[in-house]
């Protein structure tokens, strides 16, 4: 199965928190999940699907399941405080 995107119809950029479920590939009766986040352009999202390429492709792992949840992208500001613990 190849993941394929359409026309760019809104170049609307958003958050993405993408959710991977996947059979662990030595144990096939375990499932794992990887959580990714990045910004990407909806409602086609093409750099999930690149990623989602990538993984059937050089991944051994299948995939149970994606969920995919967007919202406005955050508001970064600089920290006022650092600190360091040893």
């Amino acid at each position: 199965m190849i993941f394929k995107a359409g026309p760019l119809l809104d170049l609307q950029k958003s958050f993405v928190t993408v959710s991977v479920v996947y059979w662990m590939p030595d144990y096939r009766n375990i499932l794992n999940e990887f959580i990714w986040q990045t910004e990407d352009h909806i409602p086609e999202y093409p750099r999930l699907l690149r990623f989602l390429n990538h993984w059937k492709d050089n991944v051994c792992a299948p995939i149970s399941e994606v969920r995919i949840m967007n919202g406005p992208l955050p508001s970064w500001r600089a920290p006022n405080i650092m600190l360091s613990i040893n």
